[in-house]
């Protein structure tokens, strides 16, 4: 996910709900607050473990592009297994889904590249190279995937490449039937098997955004603001703004911050990960959520992942390791 836009949440329904009290502690965030519906904080240890009322519907943790070419080493599936269940994988499919298997985790396949072009046009050929992965993931086992992700952040990138080359432009109209193909297609050939799709925040903040035929598991990202203002809206806006469009068996995912300027102080870093944790209790309280996919891991365009600051990996791996535990 290129787009670092930025924008999060206002107040809902269930948030109130979720907290029993406030409390500031000490430890890797800062300020904290406690035992809430869904994650319970130890003051001990300023992490985030189950509590009694564990948000049984999270069934999913793993870092977005922790397996991907191109991104840092392009597999980090040993790094993170410890407490993961997901490996976002890309390029070089077989292996990736293997290993991920043998450390006990599902992948997440991205299509990018192999079913649309340089500016987003569907390939000619795309039905020839679905078949191809697809037989690629047959050798590897199905079982052991739990979604594919045709694109990431469709009209956002595709806005993106039509400022860059207005001959090549792909409409929002044109996206919106290519992903509703491409999701037909997945569909028939492993039925059951979700297709996921993450949107940039400003797609959400469009006026006419719908979410195309054929997505199982939806999500946004927004990154580098506050849980009342990420470039605009609240972080409950957003949410709002996805479930209202959801259709029957829709779950939402989460893809919270988990990376920093490389030049971010300890004190931003601690407030980065105050305001996520707003965003964790409202998560945990809201029964859409499946699945939690903190972007990144490692780090990308001058900036650091979890790898790289301790208490972001320290966070993420206690609420990695919550989720497994159940």
């Amino acid at each position: 996910m290129a787009n670092v836009d930025t924008n999060i949440g206002d107040s809902v329904r269930n948030f109130v709900k979720a907290m029993r009290c406030l409390a500031i502690i000490g430890g890797v965030i800062g300020t904290l607050w406690g035992p809430a519906q869904g994650w319970a904080l130890d003051p001990k240890a300023g992490e985030c473990l189950p509590s009694q009322e564990m948000a049984p519907h999270i069934k999913f943790f793993g870092y977005f592009a922790s397996a991907m070419d191109g991104v840092g080493s392009g597999d980090y599936i040993n790094d993170i297994s410890d407490h993961s269940n997901i490996a976002w994988i890309a390029g070089n499919i077989s292996n990736k889904v293997s290993k991920a298997a043998r450390n006990g985790m599902k992948s997440i396949i991205s299509m990018r590249w192999e079913l649309f072009d340089e500016y987003l046009n569907l390939r000619s050929d795309y039905q020839a190279r679905w078949q191809n992965i697809a037989s690629t993931v047959r050798a590897a086992g199905i079982e052991h995937v739990a979604a594919f992700y045709p694109l990431d952040e469709p009209y956002w990138s595709a806005s993106q490449n039509c400022v860059i080359s207005p001959s090549n432009c792909v409409t929002p109209e044109q996206m919106t039937t290519n992903l509703a193909t491409v999701n037909a297609l997945i569909h028939a050939t492993f039925p059951g098997v979700p297709v996921a799709v993450i949107f940039a925040a400003a797609t959400l903040r469009n006026n006419k955004f719908v979410i195309p035929s054929g997505y199982d598991w939806v999500g946004f990202d927004c990154y580098h603001g506050t849980f009342k203002d990420c470039g605009g809206r609240s972080m409950s806006w957003y949410v709002e703004r996805l479930r209202s469009k959801l259709i029957a068996n829709q779950r939402l995912i989460a893809v919270p911050q988990a990376i920093m300027p490389a030049q971010a102080t300890e004190g931003e870093t601690r407030k980065m990960l105050a305001e996520n944790d707003k965003y964790m209790q409202l998560i945990c309280s809201s029964p859409e959520f499946i699945g939690i996919f903190p972007f990144l891991w490692d780090g990308s365009e001058g900036n650091l992942g979890a790898k790289s600051l301790p208490a972001v990996k320290a966070r993420y791996h206690a609420i990695g390791k919550s989720v497994l535990k159940r």
